[in-house]
């Protein structure tokens, strides 16, 4: 019978919110995973590096799912000792035996079922913390100038926090810090309710949970670059090269439901068949046959 190990204690790990899209991606790979292998879980955030993982002996191949960090990094101690390693915000398909692995939704979010989405409330939602990487996105909703981050941000009460009137019957909204905006339960209402989610990057990395949470609720996701990965390249996300793009972008958006229809179903089917834990399993799984 397959296990997992892992580097923490499992319900230390189930308690940040990184955990969740994993828990599930494993269990998935639970139950197809041959009795030719090992399975471990390593769990780490980019300014705390985990306990490093013990890998036992034995005869059968070994993966390993690396969760948290948000920063490039491959160099594991354990990595001559395993046979693969799949591993989020990793910013291209693979680097030797490491390969990307989504990031996926937050364990807090808990969505509700999808509504069409020209029946949703909302045109516009965002609600988030801002920090350096929402920086551009905050000053074009400000009409801010360039200004260093640090005082932008210090500055933030006098530009203005929320920006619900950039575009009727929307939501915009900046807090500070991690969970000190919309209250959770709220936040996944909300955006089930969205007909446009803006998804600027994370602290250190393009990608975010948002990208994943707006997707599987069939939201018109508008971001920036991302990494040039498979999952990305057909995504049918709207892709900015400056958020400078977003108001003219939206306006367009708004006048075209038909457009809008179509994005929200290729977005949930993009969501099912290549994002999902289930299909990410599966894909993983189908690499480890080949091997």
């Amino acid at each position: 019978m397959n296990r997992i190990l892992s580097n923490l204690p499992l319900d230390k790990i189930a308690s940040f919110r990184e955990s969740g899209y994993a828990e599930s991606l494993a269990n998935y790979i639970l139950q197809g995973l041959g009795e030719d292998w090992d399975f471990y879980l390593y769990f780490e955030l980019s300014r705390w590096k985990g306990d490093d993982l013990q890998v036992e002996v034995s005869p059968r191949k070994k993966l390993v799912l690396c969760i948290g960090d948000e920063s490039e990094r491959t160099n594991y101690s354990f990595a001559d000792q395993v046979d693969v390693i799949f591993r989020t915000y990793l910013p291209v398909n693979q680097r030797g035996k490491v390969f990307h692995l989504p990031v996926g939704p937050s364990k807090h979010f808990a969505p509700g079922e999808v509504i069409p989405v020209l029946k949703r409330k909302h045109n516009v939602f965002f609600s988030g913390n801002l920090h350096s990487g929402r920086a551009a996105l905050y000053r074009v909703l400000a009409g801010v100038p360039l200004i260093p981050f640090a005082l932008l941000h210090r500055l933030r009460g006098l530009f203005g926090e929320q920006f619900d009137n950039a575009f009727p019957a929307s939501i915009i909204r900046f807090s500070n810090g991690f969970h000190n905006g919309i209250p959770l339960g709220d936040y996944a209402q909300l955006l089930g309710d969205s007909k446009i989610v803006l998804c600027p990057a994370g602290i250190e990395n393009p990608e975010s949970m948002r990208h994943f949470e707006a997707a599987s609720l069939g939201c018109i996701i508008i971001t920036t670059t991302l990494p040039d990965v498979v999952i990305y390249r057909n995504a049918p996300f709207i892709v900015l090269s400056s958020w400078r793009e977003l108001k003219q972008t939206v306006e367009r958006l708004l006048r075209e439901p038909n457009r809008m229809a179509e994005l929200h179903l290729k977005t949930l089917d993009w969501w099912r068949s290549m994002a999902s834990p289930q299909s990410v399993a599966n894909h993983i799984l189908g690499h480890l046959d080949k091997m």
